[in-house]
């Protein structure tokens, strides 16, 4: 029963995308334009994703009560699975106390 369900679902889809479904929408109401574009190459960049990050900056230092305290920053960018465009990037801190 499901295998007839996916097999209708499929044909129903392809009858759309061909075109025939406009003609049959024209039959019905002239008046409207059904108008499907479709386009396998283009991303729209959900899905998967990761990221990349580069090595830690120190931008400052700190001496207080005997402890040295480094402060660091870096870059993290979160590319496109797919196309491997970065979508965001953002700048992660953190501070190290030895």
């Amino acid at each position: 029963m499901n295998n007839i369900i996916k097999k209708i679902a499929a044909f129903t889809m392809a009858f759309t995308l061909l075109g025939s479904g406009a003609a049959i929408a024209e039959n019905i109401s002239p008046k409207s334009v059904n108008n499907l574009t479709a386009s396998a190459a283009s991303c729209q960049h959900h899905g998967y994703c990761y990221r990349t990050t580069s090595n830690w900056y120190t931008y400052a230092v700190g001496i207080k009560a005997g402890k040295v305290t480094c402060y660091q920053s870096r870059r993290v960018n979160v590319k496109c699975g797919t196309c491997d465009k970065v979508t965001y990037s953002y700048t992660e801190y953190r501070t190290v106390t030895v």
